[in-house]
């Protein structure tokens, strides 16, 4: 009785979606799924294109709740980040001072970004833009305020962690 309210927040499942986190944190951790990613990157990035398509000409003709719920629009999701994941896998494998940036904020940065994008989309989606305007922006946004609050947490831990 006390806990549903915990675990379910605007008809949203706490609990689900960190199970979902976890799978992906599963599969994803293994190189052998990588590799396999890389392999079809070009597969998924097709697959996510034309479902891309599908989307925009569904909202082109004023069919909303197609574009923005059901299986499709989770085909489309889940295509574009694993073409996303296997793309990365194979253009972004070396190193240099962006990927050990990256790869030292990676964690905090995915902590970070959820409530950077609720956030700025609570302000976005209220200004009734439209979608092909709205969603870029909430993007570009979103990224930009994670990065600035995890610079700014790295500025504050590290003054705060080392002995003056």
């Amino acid at each position: 009785m006390y806990v549903r309210p915990l675990l379910n927040i605007g008809g949203k499942s706490l609990a689900e979606y960190f199970w979902y986190f976890m799978l992906g944190y599963a599969f994803l951790s293994r190189e052998t799924v990588l590799d396999a990613l890389e392999r079809r990157r070009h597969l998924f990035g097709g697959i996510a294109l034309a479902l891309f398509v599908l989307l925009a000409v569904s909202l082109a003709a004023g069919n909303n709740g197609f574009c923005t719920s059901g299986e499709i629009f989770q085909a489309y999701a889940w295509s574009t980040i694993l073409f996303l994941t296997g793309w990365s896998k194979h253009r972004m494998n070396h190193t240099g001072p962006v990927t050990r940036y990256l790869a030292r904020s990676s964690f905090m940065f995915y902590v970070l970004h959820q409530s950077a994008l609720v956030l700025v989309a609570f302000y976005i989606v209220r200004m009734r833009l439209p979608l092909g305007a709205e969603i870029p922006l909430i993007i570009v946004a979103g990224y930009a305020l994670t990065f600035t609050a995890y610079e700014l947490w790295r500025r504050l831990a590290c003054k705060t962690a080392s002995p003056s």
